[in-house]
């Protein structure tokens, strides 16, 4: 019934589309479809950092206290009206945006002038309204090509696995260790070498062909705190035996440099304060310095879900 509705009110008011309406009055876009139990109308403006002026807001507020209206209100840089099943006629939607789009030409409301998916506002080069998934946006042809051989490529690539990513990561964040470890040995300050942790496990990460996904940032931090840790912990055992043999202890076996730290850590605050201090420093340089790799990978996985077409 609701969809029903929704299509008579896009065809009597000469809007485009399919289950998903739209049209253009004066470059403002008018998105027209159901939403859940409601009936949504989104009338999207060029705003991007301003702030809508309060005589748009007051406009809104009239048009939100007529009863036949769920509500009227600014989002972001849409005006967004909904309204129940029946709840207003098809003239009476076509005033609605009529009035809305004259407050904000008398406000000088910015039209709908930008490109989203690359955030240019010069739109001289040829242009389309696309629709990806269930959103209506306008995109140069260009940067809508982009998106599509992007698409392809990744449903052309093999999904990969948490698991090899897992293991992958661990390796050769592993080997990402041995530049602290050898640095420690020496004695020089070594926090700034846990950035080479984190790139080194999302290198093996990728290598083993883990999957691209919002999960991937989770592991990654995970692997690059622990190995931090580990080889924190690594060089305090080598500089613990170090001192211990030239003690004239001699030589101590792996397990018992092991215990002897595991107790040092446990009973020197002192000893225990300066290792907590630069595994911290440790932790936070390899964030700082894998972070941005580690997130530009990330959310790549949800490029297979995108389905995009262009409506005119």
């Amino acid at each position: 019934m609701l969809d029903t509705y929704v299509k008579t009110l896009a065809t009597e008011n000469d809007f485009r589309g399919l289950g998903l309406f739209y049209k253009e009055i004066g470059d403002y876009l008018i998105i027209l479809k159901s939403d859940l139990d409601e009936v949504l109308v989104e009338i999207r403006t060029g705003l991007r950092d301003e702030i809508m002026p309060a005589g748009v807001g007051e406009k809104l507020s009239l048009i939100a206290e007529d009863e036949t209206i769920n509500d009227c209100l600014i989002k972001k840089a849409s005006i967004m009206l909904t309204f129940g099943l029946d709840g207003l006629s098809s003239e009476e939607v076509g005033n609605y945006i009529s009035d809305i789009v004259d407050v904000l030409n008398e406000h000088l409301i910015p039209a709908y002038y930008e490109c989203e998916l690359c955030k240019e506002t010069n739109l001289d080069s040829e242009t389309n309204i696309i629709k990806i998934n269930n959103r209506i946006l306008r995109a140069h042809n260009t940067c809508y090509e982009y998106l599509l051989n992007k698409v392809n490529e990744k449903e052309e690539m093999p999904e990969g696995n948490y698991v090899s990513g897992i293991f992958g990561g661990l390796i050769f964040g592993a080997l990402g260790t041995i530049p602290w470890i050898l640095a420690g040995l020496f004695g020089w300050i070594i926090s700034l070498l846990g950035m080479v942790i984190g790139l080194s496990a999302n290198y093996g990460y990728n290598r083993f062909g883990g999957k691209q996904g919002k999960s991937k940032a989770s592991i990654l931090i995970s692997i690059t705190v622990v190995m931090v840790i580990l080889a924190s912990f690594t060089t305090s055992t080598f500089r613990i035996a170090e001192d211990l043999s030239s003690q004239g202890t001699g030589n101590i076996g792996l397990l018992d440099s092991i215990r002897v730290t595991i107790y040092v850590l446990l009973n020197n605050s002192s000893f225990g304060t300066a290792f907590m201090s630069n595994t911290g420093l440790g932790v936070v340089f390899a964030l700082m310095g894998s972070w941005r790799v580690i997130k530009e990978n990330s959310g790549q996985a949800a490029i297979r879900n995108v389905q995009a077409e262009i409506l005119e």
